[in-house]
């Protein structure tokens, strides 16, 4: 036989026996390096989700390792859920193999704790969590809250907060939050002195007590996004809000429901941008959107805004209100007294308005510099439409 074609015919033949003893491929989703959470129980355990995929064109059986190096069988190399114990480290080994005795195994590390504590790393809920007060204070840069759909329960018969952070690229995600009190000033998600790059992102919050915040951000706060939350107040806290120094932050997408303000950007406010929210606002005060106390450059944009309170406006820009953007926003006030469908009170100049559609009973845009100027704003392209009563103006 030819050299070249026998050198041809050991490639072939090789190559198909790497392709017969190859390893299966497996992928463990499920757990993570990291620490899991649950509340404290008699038993001390919690359940974790064992999820993994494996694949090879013969693949036999699949089987797990645990702590104690006991080997416990996958049926039909499926996901499993199994109990833990709370307070202790856990590895898992996960395995795979295939007809021709080919074998990938994957080793996971994770710490199982129980109960609202303080964070230094990574954290992961495998259990719904109940507090009087606070839950998570946050200890460390560059942790993650992930609470995989599960509650958190907290001030439930004292002020405090769910979660709450001072330091840098903090996460929360994936969580349910409810103030299971009516305490005052009780946040759900709580950034402040000089939280920055943070994340807040597909959570569901509902607060009870007097301004007990959604999401608060406050005290030179900058780069964080929130984003794709749903809000829910029963009293007078206010959705997200930003307060003393807070600059390029984004809030967008999110949806929020209640008796008071929706968004609120406050005292010295600047660079921000809000954008492509949903904001119902029911009480008798509740704005949609609120610029107060020198909020400037800002860009406001593409939000959805219905009030139904007596002195509920769209968006209402306050004291030392300047340069700002506000376009493309759609906004519907249902009352005929005091909801304007943009409202501008006291030192507010130089803003640029356009595009923005409102229907209103009231005055569609309402400018009042009774006391100090309101000056210097330009309006461009802006639809105004009277609403189901015929009273006041258009512009006034």
């Amino acid at each position: 036989m030819d050299r070249k074609i026998l050198y041809l015919v050991v490639v072939f033949f090789l190559f198909i026996s790497g392709l017969a003893t190859a390893a299966p491929t497996l992928t463990v989703i499920s757990p993570i390096n990291t620490t899991y959470i649950a509340n404290a129980s008699a038993a001390s355990t919690a359940n974790i989700s064992l999820i993994y995929t494996a694949s090879d064109a013969s693949l036999d059986k699949c089987w797990y390792t645990n702590s104690t190096a006991n080997n416990i069988t996958l049926p039909n190399c499926a996901g499993i859920t199994y109990l833990v114990s709370l307070g202790s480290n856990h590895n898992i080994t996960v395995n795979a193999n295939n007809s021709a005795g080919e074998i990938t195994s994957v080793q996971i590390n994770f710490t199982a704790s129980q109960g609202c504590q303080n964070i230094a790393g990574n954290v992961t809920l495998a259990g719904n969590l109940n507090t009087s007060a606070t839950c998570f204070n946050v200890t460390a840069n560059n942790v993650a809250i992930d609470c995989a759909g599960f509650l958190i329960n907290y001030s439930k018969s004292a002020a405090g907060y769910a979660i709450n952070s001072t330091y840098n690229f903090t996460t929360v995600k994936n969580c349910r939050i409810e103030q299971g009190g009516t305490s005052s000033s009780a946040y759900a998600i709580y950034f402040y002195n000089n939280a920055q790059n943070g994340n807040i992102t597909n959570n569901t919050i509902r607060t009870r007590g007097i301004n007990s915040h959604g999401i608060y951000l406050k005290s030179t706060v900058y780069n964080n996004f929130i984003y794709s939350n749903t809000i829910s107040l029963v009293s007078s806290g206010n959705g997200i809000r930003l307060d003393t120094t807070a600059y390029n932050n984004s809030i967008y997408s999110n949806s929020i429901n209640g008796s008071s303000y929706g968004i609120v950007l406050f005292s010295t406010a600047y660079s921000n941008s809000v954008y492509s929210n949903s904001i119902t606002a029911t009480g008798s005060n509740s704005d949609g959107i609120v610029l107060s106390t020198t909020a400037y450059n800002n860009s406001v944009y593409s939000n959805t805004i219905t009030t139904s309170g007596g002195s509920g406006d769209g968006i209402y820009l306050f004291s030392n209100a300047y340069s700002n953007s506000i376009y493309s926003n759609n906004i519907t006030t249902n009352s005929d007294a005091y909801a304007y469908g943009i409202y501008l009170l006291r030192n507010v100049y130089n803003n640029k308005f356009w595009n923005n559609k409102i229907n209103a009973s009231s005055s569609r845009i309402y400018l009042d510099g009774t006391t100090t100027p309101v000056v210097n704003n330009t309006f461009e392209n802006d639809t105004l439409i009277e609403g189901t009563t015929t009273t006041d103006f258009d512009i006034y």
